[in-house]
């Protein structure tokens, strides 16, 4: 059994980042913040690493969380530039 199918099962995934939770939790956390943010980004970080060969983040703002396979673009729809052959 694979780990992470989704990855194997697909032949491209493409993931659009869209919404900073960790800000959300500084701004808005009581207390757990301080462990709770941090956590959240790791755990964010592997999961599309592991799961996605291209992430699209909406706004140059949300954290970086895989080098090399991020580019910043706002989406309406599937454009050309997402589906080109590499």
């Amino acid at each position: 059994v694979r780990i992470f199918d989704s990855y194997y099962k697909f032949k491209f995934v493409v993931g659009i980042i869209h919404t900073n939770y960790a800000a959300y939790m500084k701004t808005y956390g009581i207390g757990t913040s301080i462990i709770a943010a941090p956590a959240i980004t790791a755990l964010s970080a592997l999961v599309i690493r592991a799961h996605c060969h291209k992430v699209i983040k909406l706004s140059a703002v949300l954290p970086d969380f895989a080098p090399g396979k991020e580019c910043t673009c706002n989406v309406h729809g599937v454009r050309e530039d997402f589906i080109k052959r590499q």
